[in-house]
């Protein structure tokens, strides 16, 4: 993961220029703010995110890296971080690893998995987000159950 740089807004020849905030001496600018990071959106493209202190500003790049990745595995940032989740795997990520093991598979085949996984994810039972929550009988016969009310 990539370490986000907090950057400053300062007017340069009638032109807003961003720049890195560095050690040292500062410019005005520098020392009042407001302060910028730039973080990728789900699209892909770059945004500038404005804060009004140095201080918060350098907290969200630090959760950014880590928001981004819960947002990519479909968790919140508390089951990112947390410890007793570290071996523990993910439903998005299991479902596209199977998919990526079953690519060379017939593609009629595939659609059919990608339909079911999208319908497991869009309908997952009450804080479920990882695969042994969901293995348990409870779980997959409250699962079942739904399945069998849409016919």
């Amino acid at each position: 993961m990539a370490i986000l740089t907090v950057y400053y807004r300062h007017k340069t020849n009638g032109t807003w220029r961003y720049s890195a905030l560095g050690v040292g001496r500062r410019s005005e600018a520098a020392k009042h703010g407001p302060y910028f990071i730039r973080l990728r959106n789900s699209a892909g493209k770059y945004q500038w995110v404005k804060h009004q202190s140095e201080a918060a500003a350098k907290e969200a790049a630090k959760l950014a890296p880590v928001a981004q990745k819960a947002q990519e595995l479909g968790l919140t940032i508390d089951e990112t971080t947390n410890t007793a989740n570290i071996n523990r795997t993910s439903i998005k990520t299991a479902i596209e690893s199977y998919l990526r093991e079953r690519r060379f598979g017939r593609p009629r085949s595939i659609k059919a998995y990608e339909n079911v996984f999208d319908q497991l994810l869009a309908n997952l039972p009450q804080g479920v987000r990882f695969v042994d929550q969901l293995a348990t009988p409870a779980k997959l016969n409250e699962y079942v159950e739904f399945l069998r009310s849409l016919g």
